[in-house]
């Protein structure tokens, strides 16, 4: 799963990717001291799982987070004060981590947290086997199983199917966020590829649909925890 810290503590921020990093369940983590940077980390990225300390929701560019911490499925607060955490109501919390952090509650919280995002995921499978887009001045349905890869075209996505494509006003993120995550991947800020329709990987490029596609360095290793290498 793709986790996120916030905390504006970097001892505390170093400590918690240290950790997760030892659970498998990690495939990647990054981390931000505030709202303002999480905000442009949270626009380009898919998440599963925030880590976010309850005082910085009360800091500058915490207003900017906030509709994007209210859609996600997993979230942990850390915090010194308890009392001071259970005031976050409106989030989808799952769980309270007291500072300082002890191992053994922490990775309890990552698995409790790896629990609803697989739950969600199968759910999401379940009612996501098609989707709808624009063509002109209809909608059709589009059987997510045909799509080779997405495409981001400035204010528009250009989704690539076996013989022809879609052309889409909207967002890679928005599509990467629809799209179900145990199927797609993102492999660089212009492309997400269906995992079953990945033809071969190179170092740096992998090829779908007989297109050649690049790999962005920082979203190689989430691509390499998805496949099966013999």
């Amino acid at each position: 799963m793709n986790c996120l810290i916030i905390d504006d503590d970097q001892h505390t921020r170093k400590t918690m990717t240290d950790l997760a990093l030892q659970s498998d369940i990690v495939s990647s983590i990054s981390n931000c001291s505030n709202g303002l940077e999480a905000y442009g980390h949270l626009q380009n990225n898919r998440l599963d799982v925030l880590l976010v300390d309850a005082k910085v929701l009360e800091l500058p560019g915490a207003d900017l987070i906030t509709r994007f911490i209210e859609g996600l499925p997993s979230v942990l607060v850390t915090s010194a004060d308890y009392e001071h955490s259970t005031k976050i109501s409106s989030l989808n919390v799952i769980d309270y981590v007291k500072k300082p952090l002890e191992v053994d509650r922490f990775m309890l919280a990552l698995a409790r947290a790896s629990v609803m995002v697989q739950a969600r995921q199968v759910l999401k499978k379940e009612e996501t086997d098609f989707i709808y887009v624009r063509d002109k001045t209809c909608f059709r349905r589009l059987n997510i199983n045909e799509v080779l890869y997405v495409e981001a075209m400035g204010d528009y996505v250009k989704i690539h199917l076996p013989n022809h494509f879609f052309l889409s006003h909207s967002t890679l993120k928005a599509v990467e966020d629809r799209l179900p995550s145990e199927l797609f991947i993102r492999i660089h800020r212009k492309y997400i590829v269906a995992l079953s329709k990945i033809e071969m990987i190179q170092e740096n490029a992998l090829i779908v649909g007989g297109t050649f596609l690049p790999i962005a360095e920082r979203h190689r290793k989430i691509l390499n925890n998805k496949i099966t290498i013999l």
